[in-house]
């Protein structure tokens, strides 16, 4: 997609998004990954829970002065729970993109990377 942008004048001081339209989803990714390394799915909490648990232990590594970051923050949370879509009707139209990796393609290049040099 940067070579097609790159090419068109049109493109210049425009933004694209390149993300194959992917409708997989954290837990999805967190199931599939888990299953290749051959550990039980994620057990999940509610969101309220999880927002007040994050929230109590960012104030227990200011009080303790902890200098490593929390095992979990409101801010991880937020980039995980956020519902995120970015379309890329933009790129296809002005640039004629179209994505030569799905997710289903990329992580079974995930998976096998992590069979060929981690397990």
């Amino acid at each position: 997609m940067l070579l097609l942008a790159a090419a068109k004048d049109a493109a210049l001081g425009q933004v694209f998004s390149g993300g194959g339209g992917n409708s997989a989803t954290w837990k999805q990714y967190a199931s599939d990954l888990s299953h290749v390394l051959g550990l039980s799915a994620p057990k999940a909490v509610p969101l309220w829970l999880a927002k007040a648990l994050s929230g109590g232990v960012e104030s227990v590594w200011r009080l303790l002065k902890i200098k490593q970051r929390p095992p979990v923050t409101r801010e991880a949370l937020n980039l995980v729970c956020a519902e995120t879509d970015l379309p890329i009707a933009k790129a296809t139209d002005m640039l004629g993109y179209n994505p030569e990796v799905n997710y289903k393609s990329g992580f079974e290049g995930v998976a096998k990377y992590i069979r060929e040099h981690i397990l």
